[in-house]
């Protein structure tokens, strides 16, 4: 069973528990910020902006998932905001063909202030 990114680092709270293949990081290691974010996600966090002047957003987390397993993960083990806070943008990119499925998903985890 596959769970969301607000709980990898607590579940993988050593790096033994980290699975082949995956890329755990804290923001501190790896510091999160608009500019990581692919240009189609960075425009609409720019329209919510607009939406919600004012509104101050913080990057809490972020997670790759290719055909459905993490890949890379920067989260540090706490759980996502309240739901009046949360706001999360995402964005999967899918190739399809006779003998070829890929699937890539980008997720970010935001507190709303």
């Amino acid at each position: 069973m596959k769970s969301s990114p607000g709980n990898f680092g607590a579940r993988w709270n050593t790096p033994e528990a980290v699975p082949d293949g995956v890329v755990l990081r804290t923001p501190a290691e790896y510091p999160l910020s608009e500019e990581d974010m692919p240009e189609a996600l960075r425009a609409n966090l720019e329209a919510y902006r607009k939406e919600h002047p004012g509104q101050r957003v913080t990057f809490l987390k972020y997670a790759r998932f290719v055909d459905g397993d993490p890949r890379v993960v920067v989260d540090d083990g706490t759980d996502p905001p309240p739901d009046a806070e949360l706001l999360t943008l995402s964005q999967t990119v899918t190739v399809t063909a006779v003998d070829t499925l890929r699937v890539v998903t980008d997720l970010f985890v935001l507190r709303r202030e």
